[in-house]
């Protein structure tokens, strides 16, 4: 005689369709690349702040009082930051078998690291 429950699901199929730990994957994807996008978006503060042409008051940093080096190197290092985490998650989802999620962080997890060799 068969012993399955027609009425409940089978006992794989909670890993057949991805289940909590897919979702974990693609929450992990999302942080990747909110992280790369950061680093770029930090990355391209600092090349504007490093190369502004008008007077210092003038820009969004200048006018909270912040002076210049302190804009210039904490875009810098933040960026640099973030593309290390962006990293660091890309390898933990590979890790886990996210190949899938870890393809689409990839690409911007590689753009921001080049950064990195810029700011450096």
């Amino acid at each position: 005689m068969n012993d399955e429950n027609p009425y409940e699901s089978p006992k794989g199929a909670e890993k057949a369709t991805g289940g909590p730990f897919s979702l974990w994957l693609w929450g992990g994807a999302a942080c990747s690349l909110a992280c790369s996008v950061s680093s770029l978006v930090f990355f391209y503060l600092y090349g504007y702040w490093h190369w502004h042409d008008g007077p210092w008051q003038q820009t969004l940093p200048g006018q909270f009082g912040f002076s210049w080096i302190f804009a210039v190197d904490g875009s810098k290092t933040l960026s640099m930051i973030l593309a290390i985490a962006s990293l660091a998650i890309t390898i933990a989802i590979f890790r886990n078998k996210g190949y899938v999620q870890g393809i689409v962080t990839l690409p911007t997890c590689l753009l921001s690291l080049l950064t990195v060799g810029v700011v450096t």
